[in-house]
């Protein structure tokens, strides 16, 4: 099973990813899964084979491999909003 999240205009899903393999925990953006291969701001979490430690274990890798964000809208005005980790589709993030 997986689950699909939205992530945060201002990451970069696809540097992120990048960035956890060399953590140690792999996951790809929406762009891979998308029949043209049109980026897409969200992420497919593979959790099934995973226990409960080891699941914490990957959200902390997760969240230690998150690039520097990208210029957005909000941190143009200057906010000093930091990018966050993924929220479930269909949830508020």
């Amino acid at each position: 099973m997986a689950l699909w999240a939205r992530v945060a205009p201002d990451v970069d899903v696809e540097a992120w990813s990048a960035r956890a393999v060399g953590r140690g925990v792999a996951f790809r953006g929406g762009r891979f899964y998308d029949f043209d291969g049109a980026t897409l701001q969200a992420t497919r979490l593979g959790f099934t084979p995973l226990d409960e430690r080891e699941l914490d274990e990957a959200v902390k890798r997760m969240a230690e491999a998150l690039p520097p964000a990208r210029p957005s809208q909000e941190r143009r005005r200057g906010s000093h909003a930091h990018p966050t980790l993924p929220s479930p589709v269909g949830e508020a993030p």
